[in-house]
């Protein structure tokens, strides 16, 4: 197990208050079983950017969070070119993060393996993607997540996703005991 925290970080100032959000793009082959309620020709990622940039438009988030993201694709470049004002941090395991720029700079990015092919019956390995984010106006830091755990509800995908939720915790743990050290 994971030992409890020894201690409660002391806050000063303000809540930093973050307009958050995630998207899962499904990115790849749709399976012709899923959403059987709309015409499969609205599928494809590109059919469906317009409105997702309306609505990340609409949220005006400080950071967004992609599932299903591929760098490099005809969608990737689109949001790019599309939402501007954002930098970009892009996984090698198909994530992203958006972050607002004139809000945030980004310290540090990173990512860590939560589950492995096989392992507990895993059928994908699952990684989560991290970012470091200082305040511009505050100096203060945030660290942000991005997560996808597998989405099938069985019990044996429930014992999957706690073993990579229990990861997680280790892997945050990790990143906050490194935060004393770039804090400037």
């Amino acid at each position: 197990g994971i030992p409890a925290p020894t201690g409660t970080p002391q806050l000063s100032g303000p809540p930093l208050r973050i307009r958050a959000m995630s998207y899962n793009v499904l990115g790849g082959t749709v399976p012709d079983d899923w959403f059987p309620l709309l015409p499969r020709d609205q599928l494809p990622p590109m059919v469906r950017a317009p409105s997702l940039v309306a609505k990340i438009e609409s949220a005006h988030p400080d950071v967004a969070g992609f599932q299903e993201l591929i760098a490099g694709t005809e969608l990737s470049a689109y949001l790019e070119q599309k939402l501007v004002g954002y930098t970009w941090v892009h996984s090698s395991d198909n994530h992203a993060l958006m972050v607002r720029r004139d809000r945030f700079d980004v310290d540090e990015t990173g990512e860590s393996r939560l589950n492995s092919v096989g392992e507990e019956g895993s059928y994908l390995d699952r990684y989560v993607n991290w970012a470091r984010l200082r305040d511009r106006s505050s100096g203060r830091t945030v660290l942000v997540l991005n997560v996808h755990a597998h989405p099938v509800q069985t019990v044996q995908m429930a014992r999957v996703r706690a073993l990579g939720i229990t990861r997680l915790v280790a892997v945050v743990r990790e990143l906050e005991g490194r935060r004393k050290f770039l804090i400037k």
